[in-house]
């Protein structure tokens, strides 16, 4: 039985979007950011015409709600807004900053994620075996983790598009207390597929409008240190 799904996210040089049956991908394709207000909705109409799909057959709508460029994210949000609105499909929110961290810990248990917010502000979401907090905030907040969960005995591992622009300061800072893995940059659209879809299962309320996420005003506080 088909039982079609889109899945899209923003990242930071493209618009990602695929085309899925039940969880079984049919067709992932991208779009430069800067169009995403102007040819998103065309493209995604190629793609269901291009598997002889109508609008009315997609059961749902599985998107990454940030955090993400601000602009590309907002202008990818209003126009799954707008098809949630007008053809009635529900909505999945995913928190691409949790699918990420679910990603990565598949590969590592001590981590610390760090994405570029701009203005010298950085996301960030770090896991060890006694620790998991979130947000939002300078490199010096990122010091302060770092100094509080990272050790020669207890390497932390660094991953995500923000550690490129403080890789070398935090390199000679904290030497081999810590390990950068520049092979992640951001969390992938299989990942927030599947997350969407184990969401799905869960028989949630249908929603049919989502709000970007918005880490700005988010601030680490250090908890269960040991």
């Amino acid at each position: 039985m088909n039982n079609f799904s889109l899945v899209l996210q923003a990242t930071y040089t493209c618009v990602e979007y695929a085309l899925y049956n039940n969880d079984l991908p049919l067709t992932k394709r991208s779009l430069v950011k800067t169009s995403v207000c102007t040819d998103l909705m065309f493209n995604l109409c190629t793609l269901l015409n291009d598997h002889n799909i109508t609008w009315p057959e997609i059961q749902h709508i599985i998107i990454n709600q940030g955090p993400a460029p601000f602009t590309t994210l907002r202008g990818l949000i209003a126009t799954v807004n707008g098809i949630s609105f007008t053809q009635k499909i529900p909505l999945i929110a995913i928190d691409g900053l949790e699918a990420f961290t679910s990603e990565i810990g598949k590969k590592h248990r001590n981590f610390l994620i760090v994405l570029n917010a701009f203005a010298g502000d950085f996301y960030y979401s770090l896991k060890t075996v006694y620790n998991e907090q979130k947000g939002c905030g300078k490199i010096t907040i990122l010091e302060d983790i770092i100094s509080h969960h990272a050790s020669e005995n207890n390497t932390l591992v660094i991953v995500g598009n923000g550690i490129l622009l403080i890789k070398d300061a935090l390199e000679k800072k904290y030497g081999t207390s810590i390990t950068i893995d520049a092979d992640h940059e951001y969390v992938s659209l299989e990942t927030i597929a599947l997350c969407g879809f184990l969401f799905i299962n869960e028989k949630p309320t249908a929603t049919f409008h989502v709000s970007p996420l918005y880490l700005k005003t988010a601030s680490y506080q250090p908890s269960c240190l040991v």
